[in-house]
């Protein structure tokens, strides 16, 4: 009976099972075999760690982790905030918080001790009244920053952030004010993070000791530059800080690899893309509920914006008009007593920019041409009637322009007046015309040269201004080194080149920059041509022609590179001594048998010194 009874129980009929193998935690958290009733396990062994069993253990997902430690780090930033420190912890990108252990990485203040107390923020400025204006908001001061922001590996406190924001919005947005200037760092950057770190590396140019944070800056922000372009729609504070960057680039420039040309296209299309060249009809062009409802203003300020841009990216890389963004729009937000009516210091802008590029449709707009050139005898008659609108439209401005907007007019007549090298026949209205073009060069370098000694000007002013003085020295240099030399001053034109030169050099933000490089070709070519007999016969003459306004300044480059790199004479790329012939009304070429087309089988020679030495005596004082 008992052995029956034994046989019947539920011991005796349940099969024998071995004992549930459980993986140590370091195993089952990495997922792997554990050979786990050895203790510790051959893992954790290897790697020396302790070897832990939990049967009620679960894996911990990452994301879930990261989310922690994310918290954890909120709750970090509330506690120092409250104790201003003075460096902050890094390894923080510009969206996401990394997970690993803090450590210490270089902040502004290492960089620049002394930032707030920089020489260049001490120096006055005309505009500076209007400037703490526009810092003063409706509660008495720009709201101070409350988050600490860092993007790769360098961070930056409250008191850097702030420093820098009030660096940028005192001295160089009187020349660009597009961005709302009462709103605190930490708005901006919920806006756009692309626009605070803008803001950041252009206030960084001059205020960091040899440009070591801003170099630092230069590969992270141009990365997320291209990360948000990636990603469209872009936001109205985003194409801000394209429009920025197409003012004042970073430092690593090079001509021929310039997107500024790019970046203000996709700035414009955007806008349109969003609506803006339309402000009353913005909600024809959306579809989600986030969209940025600035007041209509602020469109149309941001859509003037971009047609500045466009006109001056185009006009300095020798491009047509981009496409017809000169609207209706554009029209109203140039005139007074309307809801499109912009701020002064803004509406004279656009309407020279807008003058300008109706300057270049003008001389781009002949499909009868290659060149798109109109007729040198059109040419003559149209170019009387613009230099008659650009007088109206001065007087008109009479008693009412700021300085700067002085010399937005001064760019504006000096723009015109250099299409006068294109005139191949009327011999008498080319000489009236490249002189005209000559004096406006002077005229603009000592205008700039009197600002800078007013407020800094070449220390702050953006790149598209500079252009503009490489052209006036292009312009000198070519009058003074021909038949016209008896026409003018002499000696108050090469006063005018060296002062010129100098400008480049102390518009320079670090060693080897565009403007360095610009000043040593300048100079290089300026003593190599000065002393040349045969060139003070001929007339002034264009050897490309293919770039409407910048063809004199690539025509300075071409003849640059043929004197230092190949030694050849300029004869040879002539097509007849004493230039283009006066019989002849198309436009004139050289002759494409003599022309050493070799030149642009590599073009990064452009702007580019790095690798040839120039020499000290050339370079005037």
């Amino acid at each position: 009976m008992d052995s029956a009874n034994d046989a019947n129980s539920p011991e005796s009929s349940t099969p024998h099972r071995e004992p549930k193998r459980v993986a140590c935690i370091r195993c089952r958290q990495s997922k792997l075999r554990c050979d786990s009733p050895k203790h510790p396990c051959s893992r954790c062994a290897r790697l020396n760690v302790p070897c832990k069993l939990d049967a009620h253990y679960k894996r911990v997902n990452k994301r879930s982790k990261i989310d922690e430690l994310e918290k954890q780090l909120v709750t970090l930033r509330d506690a120092v905030q409250s104790q201003h420190p003075a460096v902050i912890v890094a390894n923080l990108s510009t969206d996401v918080v990394g997970t690993g252990t803090p450590s210490h990485v270089p902040s502004l203040s290492q960089f620049a001790p002394q930032l707030s107390q920089s020489p260049h923020t001490s120096q006055g400025s005309p505009y500076a009244v209007s400037s703490t204006t526009l810092l003063t908001g409706s509660d008495g001061a720009r709201p101070a920053a409350q988050s600490i922001r860092a993007i790769d590996s360098l961070a930056f406190s409250l008191e850097e952030i702030d420093t820098l924001f009030n660096i940028f919005f005192k001295h160089y947005h009187p020349f660009f004010p597009i961005i709302h200037p009462d709103h605190s760092p930490d708005r901006v950057y919920e806006s756009s993070p692309l626009l605070f770190w803008a803001i950041i590396s252009i206030a960084s140019r001059r205020h960091v000791e040899k440009s070591t944070v801003l170099e630092f800056l230069t590969k992270p922000v141009q990365k997320l530059m291209w990360s948000t372009i990636s990603a469209p729609p872009l936001t109205i504070t985003a194409i801000q800080a394209l429009l920025l960057f197409c003012m004042w680039p970073f430092p690593d420039l090079r001509i021929w690899s310039d997107n500024s040309l790019f970046l203000s296209s996709i700035a414009i299309n955007s806008a349109m893309h969003m609506g803006l060249h339309r402000p009353q009809h913005l909600h024809e062009y959306i579809r989600y509920a986030g969209f940025e409802r600035l007041p209509v203003d602020g469109h149309i300020k941001t859509w003037a914006a971009c047609n500045i841009v466009s006109q001056n990216m185009s006009a300095h890389q020798g491009a047509p008009p981009q496409m017809a963004c000169i609207d209706w729009s554009i029209d109203r937000a140039c005139e007074i007593g309307n809801q499109y009516s912009l701020p002064d210091d803004m509406r004279y802008h656009l309407m020279m920019s807008r003058f300008c590029d109706r300057v270049t449709r003008i001389m781009s707009g002949n499909n009868a041409s290659q060149l798109g050139m109109p007729a040198d005898g059109d040419r003559v008659l149209l170019m009387n009637v613009l230099e008659e609108d650009l007088n109206t439209m001065e007087a008109q401005f009479a008693g009412k322009l700021s300085q700067l907007d002085v010399i937005h007019l001064a760019e504006t007549r000096l723009y015109l007046r250099i299409f006068y090298f294109f005139d191949s026949t009327y011999f008498e209205h080319r000489r009236s015309g490249l002189l005209k073009a000559y004096n406006s060069a002077t005229d603009f370098i000592a205008l700039i040269n009197s600002s800078h000694a007013l407020f800094n000007y070449f220390s702050y002013t953006p790149i598209s201004n500079l252009k503009y003085l490489a052209a006036a020295l292009a312009i000198l240099i070519q009058v003074l080194n021909s038949s016209l030399y008896t026409c003018v001053d002499y000696a108050a034109g090469v006063a005018s080149i060296e002062a010129g030169l100098n400008a480049l050099r102390y518009s320079s933000i670090e060693g080897n920059d565009v403007f360095v490089r610009a000043s040593e070709i300048f100079s290089y070519l300026w003593s190599e041509q000065k002393d040349d007999p045969e060139l003070k016969k001929q007339t002034p003459t264009l050897l490309i022609k293919s770039r409407l306004s910048a063809s004199l300044l690539y025509d300075s480059l071409w003849r640059w590179r043929q004197y230092h790199i190949k030694g050849e004479n300029l004869e040879k790329t002539s097509t007849a001594e004493g230039g283009p012939s006066n019989d002849d009304t198309a436009l004139q070429y050289p002759d494409p048998s003599v022309m050493d087309w070799t030149l642009f089988d590599n073009c990064d020679w452009l702007w580019d010194l790095d690798n040839i030495p120039m020499p000290g005596a050339d370079i005037p004082a």
